[in-house]
């Protein structure tokens, strides 16, 4: 199953979707990612952030931008869930647990990059000791 990637940007900031998710076809993708935007609006409005300045680049596995998809465009095309609009309660429930996703890919985005740099400090770590020892057994 391909895996798809929603890198996140805010105005200026920006930030990668390490964990991705499985989903049939790029279509799909586009679907979730629209739905995922379209819940986020109002919990974005609610901090005074212009959901308009906001985006989703979907990638797939291999790094490529598939697409750009602009907030914006959530406002165009929204419509009613079911035929009616859903309650203020249940748009904030959703518009949180939005957040919260997107705020523990971020998180684990940066873990993965902390994790690489302490990976790389442990190899140089583990070098250096070698030739401490090295130097240690020389006459």
């Amino acid at each position: 199953m391909p895996g798809f990637f929603f890198h996140y940007r805010q105005a200026d900031d920006y930030c990668v979707d390490d964990a991705g998710v499985e989903l049939d076809t790029f279509e799909l993708a586009y679907l979730d990612a629209f739905e995922t935007a379209r819940e986020m609006w109002a919990e974005l409005m609610s901090r005074r952030v212009d959901p308009r300045s906001c985006s989703f680049e979907i990638a797939d596995s291999a790094g490529n931008i598939l697409a750009i998809l602009n907030f914006k465009e959530v406002l165009e095309n929204c419509a009613p869930l079911n035929g009616r609009a859903p309650t203020h309660q249940i748009q904030q429930t959703f518009a949180r647990a939005v957040e919260t996703a997107h705020r523990a890919r971020c998180l684990a985005s940066d873990f993965n990059q902390q994790l690489v740099r302490a990976r790389s400090q442990l190899e140089s770590a583990k070098q250096l000791v070698g030739l401490l020892e090295k130097m240690e057994r020389r006459p």
